[in-house]
C-alpha cells in the first residue's frame, strides 16, 4: 500500500531512482497486490498555503515524479481530499485484500501454519501452541497427544427448543481444568434449557423446604 504526495523522495545513488519507486515496482514485479491512496492536488496546496516551511511539491526531480505517478494511476488508486480520509481509504482496501483468498501475505515457512494451532481457554485464557496431531516417530508423541485431548471444542448450533442459544451459535475452546466447571454451571444450563430451567429449580427448592 502507498500513500502517495506530491514529493519524489530519496534517490537510490545506483539506479537512479526514488526507494520508494523501486519498492513499487518490485512489487509490481512479483505479483503482489497493490493500491495506493493519492492525495490530490488540492489537498496538497491546501497543506502548502498551511505550512509554507514545508515543500509539499516536486521540485528536483519533476520528470521521475510524473513518470512514477503515472505507473501508479494505471493500477487501483483512491483520490482523497481530506487527509481524515486516508483511514477509510486504507481501511476499506485492506477489508477487500482480506476477502482475497490468494493473498497469504511474508510467512517463513507456509507449512509450519498448517502443521499447528492454537488453543485459547474460553474461561481462563491460557494459551498453548500444539501441533494438529503427535508425530509418533519422534519421542515426544504421546506427550504431544496427551496435551491435545487436554483441550476441548464447544459447539452449539441453535438447539431449537427454546433455549436462548436459538439466537445464536457457541463456538469456544476449553482447558481440562475449566472443562468440568463450566459444563456444571447453572448459567450454561441456563443457556441450554432457557429459563423455564430456573422455575423448576425453584420448585424443588420449595418443595424441600415443606
Amino acid at each position: 500500500m502507498l500513500i502517495l504526495g506530491g514529493r519524489y523522495g530519496s534517490i537510490e545513488p545506483i539506479l537512479k531512482k526514488s526507494y520508494t519507486h523501486l519498492e513499487y515496482e518490485y512489487a509490481i514485479k512479483i505479483r503482489k497486490p497493490v493500491f495506493t491512496v493519492v492525495l490530490s492536488d488540492s489537498l496538497l496546496h491546501k497543506k502548502a498555503y498551511e505550512d509554507s516551511s514545508m515543500q509539499y511539491f516536486e521540485t528536483t526531480n519533476i520528470s521521475l515524479y510524473e513518470e512514477f505517478k503515472a505507473i501508479v494511476l494505471s493500477k487501483m488508486v483512491r483520490f482523497i481530499n481530506d487527509i481524515k480520509d486516508i483511514r477509510i481509504a486504507v481501511l476499506s482496501s485492506l477489508y477487500d485484500f482480506s476477502k482475497n483468498p490468494s493473498i497469504l501475505g511474508w510467512v517463513r515457512e507456509i507449512s509450519s501454519i498448517t502443521q499447528t494451532t492454537i488453543h485459547k481457554c474460553y474461561k481462563c485464557g491460557k494459551e498453548e501452541l500444539l501441533p494438529l496431531k503427535p508425530d509418533f516417530n519422534e519421542d515426544e508423541g504421546l506427550d504431544i497427544l496427551i496435551k491435545i485431548n487436554r483441550w476441548h471444542k464447544i459447539n452449539v448450533d441453535r438447539p431449537g427448543y427454546g433455549s436462548g442459544l436459538d439466537s445464536m451459535n457457541v463456538d469456544f475452546e476449553l482447558c481440562d481444568e475449566c472443562l468440568a466447571t463450566f459444563v456444571d454451571s447453572l448459567v450454561l444450563k441456563k443457556l441450554i434449557y432457557g429459563d423455564e430451567y430456573w422455575d423448576s429449580i425453584e420448585e424443588d427448592f420449595v418443595d424441600v423446604e415443606n
